[in-house]
């Protein structure tokens, strides 16, 4: 599997080329503490967004096991790490080049703890949408 450096070497060889030559990415990376998938790509400025999927195993979130048996706890710390990623996510973005282009969003949140896929807690990991 990929890693780290064969990403960054990808990414450097990217750098300002067309959108479709993101495709190249389309690989899942192995960190040492996670991995990263790129699950879709944006075809021009204006096209819907890219999206990401991260795995990060249980004994790395360091979350009590018991939050996860627990269906109420589960969603209830689900939906918090969401909203702490909507909220880190609009730190970090910042529009640049055209249309979307370098913004980072995770889905707006109302006030309700609803079921939502942003975060899932599966049998061994925490899978991350953005």
């Amino acid at each position: 599997m990929p890693d780290r450096q064969q990403l960054q070497q990808t990414l450097i060889k990217l750098d300002g080329a067309p959108y479709p030559a993101y495709k190249d990415l389309a690989k899942t990376y192995d960190f040492p503490q996670f991995q990263l998938t790129f699950t879709r790509f944006q075809s021009d400025p204006f096209a819907s967004p890219s999206s990401i999927t991260l795995k990060i195993p249980h004994r790395v979130s360091q979350f009590s096991d018991s939050l996860r048996r627990s269906p109420a706890q589960c969603l209830g710390l689900r939906d918090y790490l969401a909203r702490c990623l909507g909220r880190e996510a609009a730190n970090l973005s910042q529009n640049s080049g055209s249309g979307n282009s370098g913004r980072i969003q995770v889905a707006k949140l109302g006030q309700e703890v609803l079921d939502r896929t942003v975060v899932l807690a599966r049998e061994n990991e925490w899978e991350v949408r953005l």
